[in-house]
């Protein structure tokens, strides 16, 4: 794993652009977090890491799903369900409301980043939080809406949002590692479940 993470770093570090390189080994999934210098543009990013027992990874990300996860530590399950998530995510949008939704989920992210709120690092929430939350709005709202409907929509609902609910966009499944404050009650001190 350690010669794994410094060929990773090195990587990127042989790269101008590539500028901040920070390994974040003191959170739920560890993480390289950097940033990419594109024309005066400075675009952060988090790259979450995790090692698998697989002799080569899948061509498709999204072949993840197919990863047997039993025997993992956790902090590589994190890393991975980051990845399925996002992917199902995508995936459950319906066609026509995609371009809506990633408009709207763009809208919200630069919101969240404007308002020094965006960052699951410092506390708050992160881009899968907002991810879900930005599904659960398109999931309660008619098929209709346009991305400015949509925002509005999205900060009406969680304005009003019982946060002693969790925000869910399907029932647990049979998986351990869903959220589940029943079984872990360190899932229970969230204080904005999602």
């Amino acid at each position: 794993v350690a010669d794994v993470r410094k060929l990773v770093l090195g990587a990127l570090a042989r790269h101008s652009a590539v500028t901040d390189i920070v390994v974040i080994e003191s959170v739920a999934a560890p993480l390289v977090s950097f940033s990419v210098i594109v024309d005066v543009r400075e675009i952060p990013f988090d790259l979450g890491f995790a090692c698998l027992p697989l002799e080569t990874l899948p061509e498709h990300l999204d072949e993840l799903g197919a990863v047997d996860m039993s025997g993992l530590d956790g902090a590589t399950c994190r890393v991975i369900n980051t990845i399925r998530l996002a992917s199902d995510l995508l995936a459950r949008i319906p066609s026509p409301q995609l371009a809506v939704f990633r408009s709207t989920l763009a809208m919200v992210k630069l919101w969240a980043k404007r308002r020094k709120i965006y960052s699951n690092k410092l506390g708050f929430l992160g881009g899968v939080s907002w991810l879900i939350l930005v599904a659960k709005a398109v999931i309660l709202s008619p098929c209709d809406f346009d991305a400015c409907s949509l925002l509005r929509r999205f900060f009406c609902i969680f304005a009003h949002w019982d946060w002693a609910v969790p925000v869910k966009l399907q029932a647990n499944s049979k998986d351990s590692r869903d959220w589940n404050p029943d079984a872990r009650p360190m899932d229970s001190q969230a204080a904005a479940a999602i």
